[in-house]
């Protein structure tokens, strides 16, 4: 953290979203709790524009985060036609599993449509593939062929 507790950071969450908001008409977010114990489950963001600018193959992938409150930071981003890469959705979450790359990919499914022009890359996490299938049904899944040369 920059200024301030790690706790004030999450408890912004929604005031930061409704800025984001503002200034780009559109953005895509959803704030999780745990209904029981009003834990941090899930924070999914996704800028509205240019993704009708980029190629239609999409590369997600998990980072896991370290510190106070550990987590994973979900990502999808795609390369534009001048071969820059853009960010279309950041999700953070408590645990990787089946349940949350599901939550991340049906709130991508709000700005991507599913569609058989649509192929998503990633490595051979079982939850991502899971979570591709039962959110898009006629997009295609691939493996990325750095992941798959670091596994043998």
């Amino acid at each position: 953290m920059v200024r301030g507790t790690t706790e004030h950071g999450y408890s912004c969450l929604s005031a930061f979203s409704y800025m984001i908001d503002a200034l780009d008409v559109g953005t895509t977010y959803s704030i999780m709790v745990n209904k029981v114990d009003c834990r941090f489950m899930y924070y999914f963001l996704a800028l509205s524009r240019g993704f009708d600018q980029m190629r239609k193959v999409i590369a997600v992938d998990g980072t896991h985060l370290h510190g106070k409150y550990e987590g994973v930071l979900l990502s999808a981003v795609a390369q534009g036609t001048k071969n820059h890469i853009y960010s279309i959705a950041f999700c953070v979450i408590d645990k990787e599993n089946n349940a949350s790359w599901a939550f991340f990919f049906e709130k991508l499914k709000s700005i991507i449509v599913d569609g058989p022009d649509f192929c998503f890359i990633s490595d051979r996490h079982k939850n991502i593939a899971n979570g591709i299938v039962r959110a898009y049904n006629h997009a295609c899944h691939r493996y990325c062929m750095r992941h798959l040369g670091e596994n043998f």
